[in-house]
């Protein structure tokens, strides 16, 4: 059963069931919001005054709070702490990217509740999320009124703010796949100040070596801010492809990006 509360004139839901909060959404998307871990929601409404007359809260969803990792790669429920990943062996060891974006996601206390699915779906196009889960092949489920469907994070967005959720659809699920052998991840940021500044530009790689250890047999860049949205920074892989790493090689693939 829902729990309503009163809340200064903003009626609270907390559904249960993801099927629940699905239908609640779908009734209710035009003057609701929904309540994750409300880091960006929270400014939001302070910068802007607007208030939806409804939150619908995920927090009672415990199977979006799950972080395995087993044969088919990392399933990461939607409502998993930017400090539950940055502090996860697994995701340091297997993922290294992740951690490393997810660590840079604002002060401490605000990683304690910010979740990965909130960052996402704010689509700004500075969060250091995503450029890591484009590198790393993350694929999203989202489940609505109409079933599910699977989705590469890298169509996610469609502009600051936007992504290709429609009415009554909730981001479930961040699926990453295994990492291939003699592989590995990072996540760099680029800020005016040492501070917790947005980024000037994010930079993810996920890069696969040859048997030899030193040519590239594969990789995946992708950026933040630099665009409306995160993207892939196809050509400069390219680059990459089949070309022994050098610190010239390197540069070139940066010019290109």
């Amino acid at each position: 059963m829902d729990e309503v509360v009163a809340m200064t004139a903003m009626e609270y839901l907390s559904p249960s069931t993801l099927s629940d909060a699905v239908a609640l959404w779908s009734v209710r998307g035009d003057d609701a919001q929904l309540l994750a871990g409300g880091t960006d929601l929270v400014v939001r409404m302070n910068r802007t005054g607007i208030r939806p007359n409804c939150l619908i809260s995920l927090k009672k969803l415990s199977e979006l709070k799950r972080l395995e990792c087993g044969d088919g790669g990392l399933a990461l429920g939607s409502l998993v702490t930017m400090s539950a990943l940055e502090k996860s062996p697994v995701v340091q060891a297997r993922y290294s990217a992740l951690a490393q974006a997810c660590a840079l996601v604002g002060p401490a206390q605000n990683r304690n509740r910010a979740t990965l699915g909130g960052n996402l779906c704010n689509a700004s196009p500075a969060a250091d999320t995503a450029p890591a889960l484009i590198a790393l092949d993350a694929q999203l489920r989202i489940v609505g009124p109409r079933g599910e469907r699977m989705a590469p994070v890298e169509d996610f967005f469609v502009g600051p703010g936007k992504t290709i959720l429609e009415r009554g659809e909730i981001l479930a699920e961040i699926r990453i796949p295994n990492p291939p052998p003699r592989s590995g991840s990072a996540y760099l940021r680029c800020s005016p100040r040492k501070a917790m500044d947005i980024s000037v530009v994010g930079v993810a790689a996920c890069v696969v070596l040859c048997d030899d250890g030193r040519t590239c047999s594969d990789a995946r860049l992708a950026l933040a801010s630099v665009a409306p949205k995160p993207l892939r920074a196809h050509r400069a892989e390219g680059v990459l492809r089949r070309k022994v790493l050098s610190e010239a090689m390197l540069r070139e693939t940066a010019e290109v990006a």
